[in-house]
């Protein structure tokens, strides 16, 4: 499916696809090898036409082997225009793994694919919202929002009550160079995937905002120069950040030293928080304790 091909390539992935790829004259069986090579995930479209084509059974027979070998999911099943015994007739192995289906529509599928090969930027719904009010629209250099389908719906009802207060503030440290809504914020968390996460992020963003204003001696009525950190962060987090000569030439307010000293400051507070949190970011007092 070309546009779902298309969709993809829009939100930022790197996608082989034989339309994309293949030239006339081409190994149709090499080519798909250097693309599955490459490949971190394969996204099997199972219709009658892929049951009835030979080659697509070379390429699901090569992701099969890959999978198997390396013992992790990377076979993403999609059903077009079938039935649960046609896929048990061609493959029980495909037909006991949870499967999406085209009948959602082309949008939702993009973004269920996306949640699975791409959460960082599924998950980071206020982080993306907060980066395109601050920055203009060619600094989205992957992600181009107009493009991005977002799912509305809340997926957490309720909010751990730490996280519904420590969440404040967040809000109110960031509150002089954002129009951030205490209540929007905690909307965008309860649409994400992964809350606890985000919540992580939006916390190392907001220390070491804080600690490198503080620490570097910034005007704090400065709301220009508060403003490029904040971006920064933000962009460092996106991901749009690549290049950060590029950046400083672009935000001069800072220099390319600074830009630094903000980039490893996140890392550390990032991994500090991450430190003390198990795999569920529960805190633990035991793990502060053992060090006292």
């Amino acid at each position: 499916m070309k546009q779902l091909a298309d969709m993809l390539k829009k939100y930022g992935l790197k996608v082989w696809y034989d339309e994309f790829e293949l030239k006339i004259g081409d190994s149709l069986s090499r080519s798909i090898d250097r693309g599955l090579t490459g490949s971190t995930f394969g996204i099997i479209i199972l219709s009658k036409a892929f049951f009835e084509k030979g080659w697509t059974d070379y390429e699901l027979r090569s992701l099969l082997s890959r999978e198997v070998s390396k013992r992790d999911k990377m076979i993403l099943p999609v059903w077009h225009g079938i039935k649960a015994e046609d896929v048990l007739n061609y493959s029980p192995y495909l037909a006991d793994k949870f499967a999406l289906s085209t009948d959602i529509g082309l949008d939702e599928l993009a973004y269920k694919i996306m949640e699975t090969v791409k959460p960082d930027v599924i998950n980071s719904i206020g982080i993306q919202k907060m980066f395109r009010k601050l920055l203009p629209y060619s600094e989205l250099k992957e992600i181009e929002p107009d493009h991005i389908y977002m799912e509305e719906k809340v997926r957490h009802k309720t909010l751990p009550n730490y996280f519904v207060i420590a969440t404040k503030p967040i809000c109110d440290v960031l509150g002089d160079i954002t129009d951030m809504d205490y209540r929007d914020v905690l909307y965008d968390f309860a649409r994400d995937a992964d809350y606890d996460h985000e919540f992580l992020i939006w916390n190392a963003i907001a220390c070491s905002y804080i600690s490198f204003i503080r620490d570097n001696k910034i005007d704090f009525s400065d709301l220009d120069i508060k403003r490029d950190i904040f971006s920064f962060l933000l962009g460092y987090t996106t991901g749009a950040v690549k290049d950060i000569v590029d950046w400083q030439q672009r935000h001069p307010k800072l220099t390319k030293e600074q830009y630094y000293e903000l980039m490893i400051r996140y890392a550390q507070n990032h991994d500090f928080i991450m430190e003390y949190s198990d795999d569920s970011m529960k805190y633990t007092y035991g793990k502060i304790l053992e060090q006292v």
